[in-house]
């Protein structure tokens, strides 16, 4: 069993995609219940949650809010392709991005001040586990880190409203990331603005962190853009 919490959500997900496989689900039809999943794969709840987001992002399966996740493909010639998803959901994802850009940018200045230690060794072992998922061609375990790197970052300004505030938007995170990463080719990209941002947390330098932030999810924004144009 692996035992960091990425690892989990990576191998809850292969889990998940093999019971979707299996002949045992329909189109359509609602998967067990997060605690029976998390029971049956020997998992916190947590890893189950974070590998549905992921998984519903890539168009395995439909997450309908207060009914649970249902199975959106039981195929790998149903999945939409990661360019026709971006089409489909342009708008949205700029939106989010436009309001991550305000946030994160300002929570990337408090983190550079308020960092501990080992907030920085975290941070530094999410950007080696990025390029090492890059180099296996791993977009689903790329993704995974690339939302644990931002939320190291909102995790470490130690302001509580901030992280509260910041929820929702890592929720949102995982509907699009894998995506933009298979459909933009983004993904060496990513990873230069992300050290960008470690080396000007790692100097602990509130406003070189916050221009980084603010210009890694700008061009961001624009990669969405310009699928949708």
């Amino acid at each position: 069993m692996p035992g960091h919490s990425t690892q989990k959500s990576e191998y809850s997900a292969k889990k998940i995609k093999e019971l979707l496989f299996s002949g045992a689900l329909q189109r359509g039809d609602k998967l067990p219940s997060e605690s029976k999943l998390a029971a049956d794969l020997g998992v916190g709840r947590s890893s189950i949650r974070e590998a549905l987001r992921l998984l519903d992002a890539s168009g395995y399966v439909k997450i309908i809010p207060n009914r649970g996740a249902f199975a959106a493909a039981t195929s790998e010639a149903e999945i939409p392709s990661p360019r026709s998803w971006l089409e489909l959901n342009t708008d949205k994802v700029a939106e989010m991005l436009a309001v991550r850009c305000c946030i994160e940018s300002f929570a990337a200045g408090l983190c550079a001040q308020n960092i501990t230690d080992d907030g920085i060794k975290r941070l530094k072992e999410q950007l080696d586990g990025f390029e090492a998922a890059f180099d296996s061609h791993d977009w689903e375990l790329l993704s995974q880190y690339d939302l644990d790197f931002h939320r190291t970052i909102m995790i470490e300004s130690h302001n509580r409203f901030l992280i509260q505030l910041c929820q929702p938007l890592l929720e949102g995170f995982m509907q699009y990331s894998s995506q933009s990463f298979a459909a933009t080719y983004s993904q060496r990209n990513t990873h230069s603005e992300h050290r960008l941002i470690y080396n000007a947390i790692a100097i602990r330098s509130p406003e070189e962190a916050r221009m980084a932030m603010e210009l890694h999810l700008t061009i961001a924004k624009r990669r969405v853009q310009f699928i949708g144009e």
